[in-house]
Order: C-alpha cells, then structure tokens, then sequence
C-alpha cells in the first residue's frame, strides 16, 4: 500500500492509544505497525470530538448531507487555524474578504472562513451566497469597503462573478478562497476572466477533517499538499488519514475518507502532492448493471462542445439504492444525439439495456447544472425526488 506524507508509526500506534480514553476504538495490544490498527469512521469521530468538548466547549457541525447522510463533529472554536496559518496563509491584516458561504443548518466553511479572517487580523463581511440580479444592488458597498478577496465554493464564487458581469461593474479582486468541489475548467476560466488580478487559495478536507491539504498560487489547479503531522494510506475503499500532534480540529488514526486519492507532483515543487480522483463508492446500478459515475460523465465530457455534466437518477421502486432511469445533464453546443452516441458506444452493457428499456438512458442539454443550496455545491450525481 503507498502513503503519502511521513511520520513514525509507532507514534502513531501511541496516539491511537491515548484516544481509547477519550471514545476513541480499542487497539491490541500487538498493535505494533499502522496496519495493525482499526480503521475509525464517522461514529468514532464523533464519538471523540464530543468526549474532548466536554469541560472546553465546541462548534457542532455536519459534514455530508450533500451526497451522503451527515456526519456529526464537535469541533474546536480556533478550527485550527494556528495549524493552518503556519503553512498556508492567503489573508492578512489588509484584506476585506466578502464570505460566500452559506451559514447556518449546521454547514461549517462559513464559520470556518470567519475564523480565518479572525486568526489573519482581516476584515470579513458575512455575506452568504447572492442571487446573481442581487449582486448589482451591492456594487456601491462592495466599492465603499475595498473589497479585495472572496470566499465560496467554484460554484459560488461563478455565480458571484456572472452577478458582477451582469451588473456591468468590475471589482478588483486579489485573492480567492476555493474549496469543498473541484474547479470546472470552464468556469475558473469565467471567474479569472472577471477578477484577472486574482490569485487563487484552495484547501481540501471535510468538516470531520478540516483542512488536510492545501493549494497556493503557484500550484496546478487540482493538486494539493498534504499538511504536515499526517500521513495517508492509499487505499481503493477510501484514503485513510492518521494526523498525530496538537492543534488539530480532531485527532485522527485512520479515519476512512471517502474519497479516491493519488499521489502526483505539482508545478510549484512542493513534496506530498496528491489530486483527488473520484469518490470510493463511485458506481451508480443502472437496470442491475454497475457504472462508474466518473467514467459516464468522464465519456460525455469527451464529446466535442461539452463543458459541465450531471447525473439525474430516477430510483427503482423496488430498489430506491438503484436506477430505472439515467439522465445525463449537460451544459455546451453539443448536440444531444452526439452525447447519447458516445456514451453508448463506450460501455458495452449499454445498447443491451437501451433495447430492454426504452427509457433507461436519456440526454438533455441545460443551461445550469443543478447546485445543493445549503452547500453551494454542484455534484456529479442527483436522484430525483420521486
């Protein structure tokens, strides 16, 4: 199994051990090597954030919700912003950051981002996400405070940029704070064509997690730094994150992250990059036949004249965890019959399902994507409300 990062596992066995009496998993005693350890989850993580809160206090929080059940954290009032700040540190005393983040309904990134201005000695404006024709009515304060950084999720902060075209106005951005989604190409272009002094700060985590690695100016868009202290084992059920040290949100001995990771190396020459990859679960059961969703929406991306695509699954009545019908959602010029001919042509199950079901797969271009408003997130998959 290859890792990425560095640190000493019997320090990590150590640690694990310690967390036995704050509600952490029980470790054998011939635990001598980070394999001999029990793989930890969302129960145990917050089984441990809210044994450590008692007597300290603490921010509840949820991860998920978006494509999965939530996941309960109680995590520190600092957020570990001291950690943080020690290697990765886009704000200072200068700034006014407009916050994007949707707040409330127990989502941590617009907590955590005033934090960060907090910890930068920064000016932050708690905003929320704008309604595109909103954003015109904001203009003379946005001009009167000298905003100069934004805060949101890739599609928060182009939507926030079609509202500055659409109100005819520029602003002159410097910094931008991305995370909790991976850029779309075409809409990082949008947003640097509307900010071009704009230099981007992306970090990677979860709110279970917080940050695990960071992005800076100088890195490819879609790679990340592991912080250090952590170590994470490759794994195809989900990368495992051990973090060992104080300072952190919470204390982890590997924690399963759903999410496919490998290693890479970035243009800015920093050690332990990776790129996310996908998510672990990543398959979807269309008509009892198994696809990967990355590879359908990967396939239809493909096609010349397509820049976005979702997923919509109708569930089967009789099993709601599986797909009687496949939507493929796209924004671009491509002609729906272009999309519909690849994606059938690249899997081999596909023309035997579309003979047997009329109506297994369809294609419809749309002018946006549907986006989780309490995350301001654009996911690869929707099932439709039935």
């Amino acid at each position: 199994m290859s890792v990425i990062g560095t640190l000493d596992h019997s320090e990590i066995v150590a640690h694990a051990k310690s967390l036995q009496t704050h509600g952490g998993l029980p470790v054998s005693g011939m635990a001598n090597s980070l394999g001999d350890l029990p793989v930890c989850d969302a129960s145990t993580i917050y089984s441990i954030t809210r044994t450590l809160a008692k007597g300290r206090g603490g921010i509840l929080m949820s991860s998920g919700g978006t494509t999965g059940k939530p996941k309960l954290t109680v995590n520190t009032f600092d957020q570990a912003c001291g950690r943080l700040l020690a290697e990765w540190k886009p704000l200072g005393p200068a700034d006014v950051l407009l916050n994007l983040f949707n707040p409330g309904r127990l989502w941590g990134s617009h907590y955590y981002m005033q934090e960060l201005a907090s910890a930068s000695q920064a000016i932050i404006a708690p905003a929320g996400p704008y309604a595109i024709e909103d954003v015109s009515n904001w203009m003379s304060i946005f001009d009167h405070v000298k905003l100069n950084a934004l805060a949101g999720t890739p599609t928060g902060l182009y939507e926030f940029a079609l509202g500055v075209q659409m109100a005819g106005r520029s602003l002159p951005i410097e910094k931008i704070i991305w995370m909790a989604e991976p850029w779309v190409d075409g809409k990082r272009e949008f947003v640097e064509s509307q900010f071009p002094q704009a230099k981007f700060w992306g970090n990677y985590g979860s709110v279970e997690t917080y940050v695990i690695g960071t992005n800076n100016p100088k890195c490819d868009p879609y790679t990340f730094h592991l912080m250090k202290d952590q170590i994470i084992e490759i794994d195809d059920e989900g990368a495992l994150l051990s973090r060992v040290g104080a300072g952190w949100t919470v204390p982890i001995v590997r924690y399963r992250i759903r999410d496919e990771l490998k290693p890479v190396r970035c243009r800015c020459g920093r050690a332990d990059a990776f790129m996310i990859v996908g998510r672990s679960d990543d398959s979807i059961s269309l008509r009892s036949i198994l696809f990967s969703v990355n590879e359908l929406r990967n396939v239809a991306l493909g096609t010349p004249g397509v820049s976005e695509v979702q997923l919509v699954c109708s569930p089967d009545a009789d099993n709601p965890k599986a797909a009687a019908s496949l939507t493929i959602s796209y924004v671009g010029t491509a002609d729906t019959h272009e999309v519909m001919r690849q994606v059938i042509s690249s899997f081999y199950h596909m023309p035997a399902i579309i003979r047997s079901y009329k109506n297994a797969l369809n294609v419809e271009r749309v002018n946006s994507l549907l986006s989780n408003p309490r995350t301001q997130k654009t996911v690869p998959l929707v099932w439709r409300q039935c």
